[in-house]
């Protein structure tokens, strides 16, 4: 099942999956701060929220490590991400019944504890303003 989802290529325009090969992939612009979009920098600093990070032990297409490094370069304090690593690999993560009844459960309650009515609110930290000029397009 996996190998048949695996090899099922996404219909994407060549542009842009070029794009993105270029500048995620090879230059790693995300994660060193170059990477531009629409003519704004993307920051993953400006990410302060609560962070849950739920890794595939087996995941050769986001390896544990891999996924772990990106706290490094979000703004959330360390004593709000969490960091948690499932048996399995990328799609188990998502359809494997052990994932599913004991890696999602834990992190979706402190979701919702976040989440509930009368939790503790923190203070938004300067979000981006919308620029009025995008161009807005209809959803397919």
């Amino acid at each position: 099942m996996f190998e048949d989802w695996f090899k099922h290529t996404q219909d994407i325009p060549g542009a842009f999956y070029l794009w993105l090969v270029e500048h995620l992939f090879h230059g790693n612009e995300l994660i060193s701060g170059d990477l531009v979009v629409d003519g704004r920098r993307a920051d993953l600093a400006n990410i302060t929220c609560p962070l849950f990070l739920l890794a595939g032990s087996t995941d050769h297409i986001t390896p544990p490590a891999q996924l772990f490094a990106a706290a490094d370069a979000v703004g959330t304090p360390a004593a709000q991400v969490t960091r948690r690593t499932a048996t399995g690999g990328h799609l188990g993560l998502f359809m494997g019944r052990d994932a599913l009844r004991d890696d999602w459960p834990p992190l979706m309650e402190a979701v919702y504890a976040l989440s509930a009515p009368g939790a503790p609110r923190r203070e938004r930290a300067g979000a981006v303003a919308d620029p009025g000029d995008t161009p807005r397009l209809p959803a397919p």
